[in-house]
């Protein structure tokens, strides 16, 4: 089938993965798998720290959802994001609280020098993992 392409990702966006040479410039139709690949690259990392890891899920989640939803997430601070979500008719309801806990965790991690445990980081993942399964570009008349 026929693949629906989203708007273009703004200039001067792209995904960055921690163990890679430099950011990733997925096609739109592909950004899901580029958040997915820079997340399990970062989750991967050795040299990353709690903070830095918490950097890269938050700005893979930001970075995605600016691509796919047409927002400047990547400027926009929690707040104005979780707003954002809250009015988009199409959004899947679970999307706003799993946008929510990813956030603000990483926020408390980045910010509030919070304790992150690798729990918390699948949690985060997972939460990663099912917003990006949900708002991934579909094939018309297809499942994939």
């Amino acid at each position: 089938g026929r693949v629906l392409h989203v708007d273009e990702a703004p200039s001067g966006s792209s995904l960055h993965c921690p163990s890679c040479a430099g950011p990733l410039h997925p096609r739109t139709a592909d950004q899901h798998l580029a958040a997915l690949r820079a997340w399990d690259a970062a989750k991967r990392d050795p040299s990353l720290d709690d903070n830095a890891r918490a950097l890269a899920i938050s700005s893979i989640f930001r970075t995605y959802a600016e691509a796919v939803l047409a927002f400047p997430a990547t400027s926009w601070t929690t707040s104005e994001i979780l707003a954002y979500l809250r009015g988009l008719e199409h959004l899947a309801d679970a999307n706003v609280p799993r946008a929510r806990e990813l956030l603000r965790a990483t926020d408390r991690v980045k910010f509030a020098d919070e304790d992150a445990t690798e729990a918390l980081f699948e949690r985060l993942g997972a939460d990663l993992e099912a917003f990006v399964e949900s708002t991934r570009p579909r094939r018309v008349g297809g499942d994939s």
